[in-house]
């Protein structure tokens, strides 16, 4: 699951300290890439955290000069891009936010990091179908309730018109 990026350049048995100096971000309909740029090679792993869904990008040993304010996107697939930093740890971890699920693919860069994101497509996310699928037995089956209800009140209504008529 967690993807190990580069290890970090060495120098006198101790690895430099990566500073991630910027983030850059594109996107279209087809995929979002996010670029962290660092001052040196930065070793990285990934993972996925839910509820909310996002996606982990951890940097070690690294510092950040992004402020720590969310990134608020007004995007289908982002919702937002934070940046933590943990100084006792040596640690950097970017959290994208996301509105539904996507594929992604984490590189190494000379100089930082690229993640690309792809929306999953609705109809072949099986999860989605899985939970269309039990939404509409659960809509069915209320439907059904309902209608048999109906019935019953039906039922009722036509007896009690009956009784009239015979007074």
């Amino acid at each position: 699951m967690a993807q190990p990026g580069p290890q970090p350049i060495q120098m006198d048995n101790a690895p430099v300290m990566a500073e991630l100096l910027d983030i850059k971000i594109s996107m279209n309909l087809a995929e979002k890439t996010i670029i962290l740029v660092t001052n040196v090679p930065v070793k990285y792993t990934t993972f996925r955290l839910e509820k909310p869904t996002r996606l982990v990008v951890e940097m070690r040993p690294a510092k950040s000069r992004i402020p720590s304010a969310p990134i608020t996107m007004d995007d289908e697939l982002v919702d937002k891009i934070s940046v933590y930093e943990f100084r006792k740890a040596d640690a950097v971890r970017l959290e994208i936010t996301l509105k539904s699920d996507a594929r992604h693919a984490v590189v190494s860069r000379d100089n930082g990091v690229e993640i690309k994101l792809i929306p999953m497509e609705e109809k072949k996310d099986p999860a989605k179908l899985a939970r269309r699928l039990m939404e509409a037995e659960a809509e069915v089956a209320r439907l059904t309730s309902e209608n048999e209800e109906l019935k019953v009140l039906l039922k009722l209504q036509n007896e009690k018109l009956r009784e009239r008529k015979k007074q």
